[in-house]
C-alpha cells in the first residue's frame, strides 16, 4: 500500500504546472536593508505579500501535502527568498517552518477524520495530508488538537454508516 501511494504521489508531482511568478516590485529608491545570512532587518515591507502568497499555496495549490517538503521548495513556489520566507512564517504566523506546515496538515486530517463518509484508515489520512510516518503524525496531532487521532475521529464522526 505504501509503495502504491509512493507512486501516485510521484505521479500527481509529475503533473504539477510550472510556476510563474512575477517577481516582486522593488522600489530603486529606498533599497531594503537586508542580511541575506538570516532574517530582513526590521520588517520587509514585502511581508504581506509573501504571507498572503504563502496562504494561496497551502490553501489553493495544497502545498502541504507533500510529503517531502522544504522550505527552498515553498520559497521558489512562492517566487520570493527563503531567508523573507522563513522571516514571514517566523515573526506573522506564528512558529517554525515545521509547525506552520503541519498545522495545516493536521486541519486536513481533522477535516477528514470528522467526516462520517471518509472510509480511509487513519494512516491513509496522515498521508494523504503529507504526513510520512505514524510516529510524526500521531505526536503533531496530539500536541495541536490535544487528544489522539483516533480519539479525535470516535469523538466528532461516531462509528461508521451502517456499521
Amino acid at each position: 500500500a505504501v509503495a502504491a501511494w509512493v507512486c501516485v504521489v510521484g505521479w500527481f508531482s509529475l503533473g504539477q504546472p510550472p510556476v510563474v511568478v512575477a517577481p516582486p516590485e522593488q522600489d530603486s529608491e529606498a533599497p531594503i536593508d537586508r542580511d541575506p545570512a538570516g532574517d530582513a532587518r526590521g520588517d520587509d515591507p514585502r511581508f504581506p505579500a509573501v504571507e498572503a502568497r504563502l496562504s494561496q499555496l497551502m490553501s489553493r495549490d495544497v502545498l502541504y501535502r507533500e510529503p517531502a517538503l522544504t522550505i527552498g521548495q515553498v520559497a521558489r513556489r512562492s517566487g520570493y527568498p527563503e531567508y523573507l520566507v522563513s522571516a514571514v512564517i517566523n515573526r506573522s504566523l506564528g512558529g517554525n517552518f515545521w509547525e506552520y506546515i503541519n498545522r495545516h496538515r493536521i486541519e486536513a486530517a481533522r477535516e477528514c477524520l470528522a467526516d462520517r463518509n471518509d472510509r480511509r484508515t487513519i494512516l491513509e489520512i496522515a498521508y494523504a495530508c503529507g504526513f510520512t510516518s505514524k510516529s510524526t503524525f500521531n505526536a503533531a496531532f496530539k500536541r495541536q488538537v490535544g487528544q489522539t487521532p483516533s480519539a479525535y475521529r470516535q469523538q466528532h464522526a461516531g462509528p461508521f454508516p451502517g456499521t
